[in-house]
This record gives C-alpha cells, sequence and structure tokens, in this order.
C-alpha cells in the first residue's frame, strides 16, 4: 500500500496569531491521530507567514475520509475559525522513497 502526504498550504486570518493557532492545533491532535491510516504529523510555517499542515497517511483512502471528517468535526473548529479559508491549497502525493 501507498502511503500519502497530504499538504495543506494556508495562512491565518490577520486576527489570528501563531500562539493561538498552535494551541488550537493542539486540540486537534487526538482527534487526528485517532483517524484510522494516520502516520504522522507536522504544522510548519515560513518566514512569509505562509503555513502547512504536512500529514501523512497509509493510503489515499485514509487521507480522503480523513479530510472529510476533519472538516465536519467539532474538535476542528477553533483552528479552522483561525485559517484564512481563501488562502487553502490542498495536495496530496504518493510516497515514492522513505529513508
Amino acid at each position: 500500500m501507498t502511503h500519502v502526504l497530504e499538504i495543506v498550504e494556508f495562512k491565518l486570518n490577520t486576527n489570528a496569531t501563531a500562539e493561538a493557532f498552535l494551541q488550537e492545533v493542539q486540540k486537534t491532535t487526538s482527534f487526528v491521530t485517532g483517524l484510522e491510516g494516520f502516520v504522522e504529523r507536522h504544522t510548519a510555517k515560513q518566514d512569509d507567514d505562509l503555513w502547512v499542515d504536512v500529514v501523512e497517511w497509509q493510503s489515499m483512502d485514509h487521507a480522503k475520509a480523513a479530510s472529510e471528517a476533519f472538516v465536519q468535526s467539532t474538535e476542528t473548529q477553533g483552528m479552522m475559525a483561525l485559517i484564512n479559508p481563501s488562502t487553502v491549497v490542498m495536495k496530496h502525493f504518493s510516497v515514492r522513497n522513505t529513508m
């Protein structure tokens, strides 16, 4: 089975702070790690305020199901409320090499 990297790029709303956002990310941890097919997650930020949330899933089916569950869950609404929706770009990549 080919693992999948889900990479979501986004910027925060103008009134959101990095600290508040990271607190909300922490609140989603048990939800995300409990989803079927979860492997690993990283959240990172560039100097220009572009963020990425990178999650590795066991398969594309797991990634798609998780995306649907994430937007519907009450546990993720605080995090999503701090993200500027017009800046969100989601991509999926099949893992071809792991070291």
